[in-house]
This record gives structure tokens, C-alpha cells and sequence, in this order.
């Protein structure tokens, strides 16, 4: 049986705080300092028998939003902008179940299922965002986010030392934050954080590992998955607003949706006192170097269009380019005056590639970063030079090469 528990606190501070400057300003900015308080606890056991092993846990969390939102003025606007009643608790928990059980049918095969219900606590921003200068606004009734998961699969022991895992999993996502665009007392448009937003994800998963020996260990895993949401981000409706986009009446691919990904891992590893020969030439001890490399194909994004019917037909159909990336860790462990210490250094992107990131300088029109000699869409004009130098935003790749190198120190 294990039991176990966590207590975290968090002081939020507004970026900019001009309290001190401009009072009134102040009340605009929204400036706030908050204290709120979340932790968890668990318990666990574990039955076994021959044909059976099951996994029984049960999981608290719990969060306290602090004494913020007690202010009379706080609430007495938040009122006056949402039309709704400041009655909210700010002692907030859930309770979630756990499930794990396995049958052995053979000596080397095991299946495998599962569920739980996870939960997570919404970003604090989304419970404290001011109620006074109108546009998105902070709700105190927030709920817990949740996800419940489900998988199925089998684990196969194909030598001593080389194992394959097959799972199939679904999760079902409900309680997401979004927006919901009110209209109150005052008369100020108002986009109020809420718990309406909901999707679904199905998976496939394909996973071969070499456990360590013989100096070395790797594992290779593969994933295909399809997820479906209502809105991809607590912020995505309250943007298509602005827009004049229309709202979704169903579901339709996630933003975040990976539909393929490989990921492969290798490690070579000496222990203290362990020598490996390579052609004859014995290496030094207590070293390890390990290449993590990754390959997926690409994030959804609409297509450019100037109809929004059209556009919300066609959200999130097309897919960027594939993203590929290699790491590699090396470390070198020796004995100094009775302590060991670690030499190690990381680095990111070995080769440099310059993978996309379509939230930054993406031409939905051509389905790649903005480059001087696109066209405007609808004319047969390049863009100018201005605008093109706005548009190729420096973020549109992701962080190329770089290197971290660090000492350990063991005692």
C-alpha cells in the first residue's frame, strides 16, 4: 500500500503593477497579489494473484484561490460586468478513481487495462483576470478540468532483454476552460472564463525497448493519434469574435492533434569500474551518451480563404510540414579528493533544423512560412517589402541549436 501527499502555494503577481503610480490606473490594469494554496493526496494498494494483479488508488486534489477574491470592490464589480451572483466557493477539490489490471497468460505475455478520471486545476490567470476594463474577465466559479482515460493493450517479452508494448487508449476531455461573450449591467461587452469547452482523443501506440545490457539500452515508439475538441484554447472563441468568425457547432480537429510520432531513444552506458572494448581499445568508466531523436508530422491549421463560412468548414484540415529533431546528452563521471563528480552537456537540435511553428509568421495560403516573393492573396502582387518584414516573424522556427554544459557533484 502507499500513501502520499503535496502542498504547493503560489504568489501571483500581475506583470504590471502600477498601483503605486497611477491609483486609478490601477483599477484598469487589473493589477493583483494573490496567495492561493493547492496540494494532493493519494493512497494505493496493490492485489496479486497468479492469473490477476490489480491496482486499486484513489487520488485528492485540492485548491484554495485565497483571500483576493473576498474584496467587496472585486466582487461588487465582477458583478455589475457579468450579470451573475459573486456566490462562489473558493475552497475547491475532486476525488478520482483509479484502475489498473493486468492477466497474465503466458509467462512472457501479459494484457493489460486501465481507467482513471485525472484532473487539473485551470491556469490561476483564468480565476483572477480583472472585471474592470471589460474584455476577458476572471470566474471564480471555475471548475477542475478533467480527463478521463481508458487503455487497453498487451506486453510481450520477446527475449531476455527486448520487450514490445501495443496499447490502445481513448480519453475523454470535458470541463475545458473557454469564453463565453455576456453583455451585462454596464453595457461593456464582456468574454467571462468558463467551463464549456469538451473534445476527445484516440490513440494507437507501438512501443519496442531493449532494456540495459551489453552497454547499452534503447527504445523506439510509435503513435498515431486522432483528437477532436471544441475549441483547441481557453482563448479561441473569445478570438474568432473579434473576427466576426462564427462559433463551432461541432467538433473538429484539434489544434494540438500530432496525427504520427516516432520517437527514438538510444543509450551507451559505462558503469564505475566497467570498461567497454571498442576494436580492440578498452574505453574509460562511468561515462553515458545518449541520442534522443523525435519525428512527427505537423500541426492542423485553416486554409486562407476570404469566405468565413468557407473557413469554418475547412478549420484545421490541412497540416503543416513534418518536425524533426535530435538531441544528444553525454556525461563523464570521476573521482576527485573522495567525491564524484559529473561533467555534462546537453545539446539541443544537434543538426540545427529549422522546424515551424504556425502560431508565428505562417502563410495559411501557401501552407508555409511567410518568404519574400509570396503573393497576396486575391491579387497578383508580391507583397512589399514592409509588410514582408513584418510578417516574417523571427519565431516562425523553432529554437535552433544550442548547448548546455553543467558539473555534478555526488556525496
Amino acid at each position: 500500500m502507499g500513501i502520499g501527499h503535496s502542498i504547493e502555494t503560489q504568489q501571483l503577481l500581475h506583470p504590471l503593477c502600477l498601483q503605486d503610480l497611477f491609483q486609478n490606473l490601477a483599477r484598469i490594469d487589473g493589477s493583483f497579489t494573490s496567495f492561493p494554496l493547492s496540494g494532493s493526496a493519494f493512497i494505493q494498494d496493490k492485489f496479486e494473484k497468479e492469473f490477476l494483479i490489480l491496482n486499486l488508488g484513489l487520488r485528492f486534489d485540492w485548491a484554495w484561490l485565497g483571500k483576493t477574491l473576498d474584496s467587496k470592490a472585486w466582487k461588487t464589480q465582477w458583478e455589475e460586468a457579468t450579470g451573475l451572483e459573486s456566490n462562489w466557493n473558493k475552497f475547491k477539490y475532486k476525488i478520482s478513481p483509479r484502475l489498473g489490471v493486468s492477466f497474465p497468460i503466458t509467462e512472457r505475455t501479459v494484457l493489460f487495462f486501465s481507467y482513471g478520471h485525472f484532473y487539473q486545476l485551470p491556469e490561476l490567470q483564468y480565476f483572477y483576470r480583472d472585471p474592470y476594463s471589460g474584455g476577458i474577465t476572471g470566474n471564480p466559479h471555475l471548475d477542475y478540468e478533467r480527463t478521463i482515460l481508458y487503455e487497453f493493450g498487451l506486453t510481450h517479452q520477446i527475449l531476455d532483454d527486448w520487450a514490445i508494448d501495443i496499447k490502445s487508449y481513448a480519453k475523454d476531455i470535458s470541463h475545458q476552460v473557454g469564453t463565453t461573450q455576456l453583455k451585462a449591467a454596464l453595457g461593456i461587452p464582456v468574454a467571462l472564463f468558463d467551463n464549456k469547452s469538451y473534445g476527445r482523443a484516440r490513440g494507437l501506440e507501438f512501443e519496442l525497448e531493449k532494456r540495459h545490457s551489453n552497454f547499452y539500452s534503447g527504445k523506439v515508439t510509435y503513435t498515431i493519434q486522432w483528437a477532436d475538441v471544441y475549441a483547441s484554447s481557453a482563448f479561441e472563441d473569445y478570438i474568432k469574435s473579434l473576427t466576426d468568425f462564427p462559433s463551432p457547432i461541432r467538433e473538429r480537429r484539434a489544434g494540438w492533434d500530432i496525427r504520427h510520432e516516432v520517437i527514438f531513444q538510444l543509450s551507451l552506458m559505462a558503469m564505475e569500474n566497467q570498461h567497454l572494448n571498442l576494436f580492440g581499445l578498452k574505453l574509460p568508466d562511468d561515462w553515458n551518451i545518449t541520442v534522443l531523436s523525435s519525428f512527427s508530422s505537423g500541426q492542423p491549421f485553416t486554409p486562407f480563404t476570404f469566405d468565413l463560412a468557407q473557413a469554418q468548414k475547412l478549420e484545421n484540415t490541412e497540416t503543416s510540414p513534418s518536425i524533426s529533431t535530435i538531441d544528444l546528452r553525454f556525461s563523464k563521471g570521476f573521482r576527485l579528493l573522495g567525491v564524484r563528480l559529473s561533467l555534462e552537456v546537453d545539446v539541443f537540435n544537434l543538426f540545427d533544423q529549422n522546424n515551424i511553428q504556425i502560431g508565428y509568421g505562417f502563410n495559411t495560403a501557401t501552407g508555409k512560412p511567410f518568404r519574400y516573393g509570396d503573393i497576396q492573396p486575391g491579387t497578383n502582387q508580391f507583397y512589399d517589402w514592409y509588410t514582408m518584414f513584418r510578417l516574417m516573424d523571427p519565431r516562425q522556427f523553432s529554437t535552433g541549436r544550442y548547448i548546455k554544459a553543467g558539473l555534478r557533484i555526488d556525496w
